[in-house]
């Protein structure tokens, strides 16, 4: 479990991020009738996510691709706060609380990418 998240912590958000967006957001998302085509989806919240994907995708790939690892304590925080912000929108978590797990983890992404150390090479 160590060597999984000191040095796969890519793996971990490439793989967790699209299943859990997918589907938490057909659970909670909702549609709407559209006149042109019938029927709409709101996605409107699923843009803002994508985006964060992309960052965390982009800071972990360069750790990963670069022969680095990260932090063991704080990958397994920044997983926790990851799996609280997935279930947000079913817990219904207030606005404040929310707030503060979007920076919680923004502080620790940062932190976990800028100090995330070089592997031995093996011979």
């Amino acid at each position: 479990m160590k060597k999984l998240f000191e040095n796969h912590m890519f793996w971990i958000v490439l793989l967790s991020w699209p299943i859990g967006l997918g589907v938490l957001h057909l659970l909670s998302s909702t549609y709407t009738i559209h006149r042109t085509i019938g029927w709409g989806w709101d996605i409107t919240s699923l843009m803002e996510q994508v985006i964060v994907f992309c960052v965390l995708i982009l800071g972990y790939g360069i750790v990963y691709f670069t022969g680095r690892k990260t932090n063991l304590y704080l990958s397994v925080l920044h997983s926790l706060v990851l799996l609280a912000l997935f279930f947000s929108d079913m817990l219904s978590f207030e606005l404040t609380l929310l707030y503060a797990l979007q920076v919680g983890s923004l502080v620790l992404f940062l932190t976990n990418v800028f100090s995330s150390k070089k592997l031995a090479m093996a011979q």
